[in-house]
């Protein structure tokens, strides 16, 4: 129930959303900000491979999270993000103490909010993300003139979210084009 709840598609998903980010240099040591974490689709591959309590999650539901942690971690690896690492609100009011992010992500969020809110979200990220620090997101908008969207989803398409200073990385590939930014500072 809870997989269903985060769109489907589980294990393809949080395996492209891995995938995309180790393309783009995310390492073990790196601390890791997951924006929409929702019950983990993403987070069973992140928390294994990075240091331990250097994945961290945001989302507007806890109690997606603590299904998500119940269901889809171990011991092992819920000791390796602990429940400390993890925030919940509506206003993007990360709480994670002096704790700054190499990397963000975003995925599928910005789809579900206006655009004031995505600014909301983005202007409060920049303060949490070290110099340098990058943001891979993945949003899908409404039809527009001439950008078709993917087989059997017409009107649909993955355009790369645009945020200052653009730095095109690896996008995400097929079915969730996406785009690896770095925040200006």
């Amino acid at each position: 129930q809870h997989r269903a709840a985060v769109g489907g598609r589980w294990d393809e998903i949080g395996r492209l959303q891995f995938d995309a980010l180790c393309a783009a240099g995310l390492e073990p040591g790196h601390r890791l900000l997951d924006v929409g974490c929702g019950a983990l689709r993403g987070g069973v591959h992140f928390i294994p491979y990075l240091a331990p309590g250097h994945y961290h999650g945001f989302d507007i539901n806890p109690d997606l999270i603590a299904t998500g942690r119940r269901e889809e971690l171990s011991d092992a690896l819920r000791a390796r993000a602990p429940e400390a690492n993890f925030c919940t609100g509506e206003a993007f009011d990360f709480a994670f103490g002096d704790t700054r992010f190499d990397y963000a992500l975003a995925v599928s969020l910005f789809t579900h909010l206006s655009q004031n809110k995505v600014e909301l979200c983005l202007a409060r990220l920049r303060g949490w993300m070290v110099p340098g620090g990058i943001v891979l997101c993945h949003l899908l908008r409404g039809p527009r003139r001439g950008r078709p969207g993917r087989p059997g989803d017409p009107g649909r398409r993955h355009p790369h979210l645009g945020v200052s200073e653009p730095v095109p990385l690896h996008p995400l590939p097929d079915p969730c084009h996406g785009g690896a930014h770095r925040l200006a500072g």
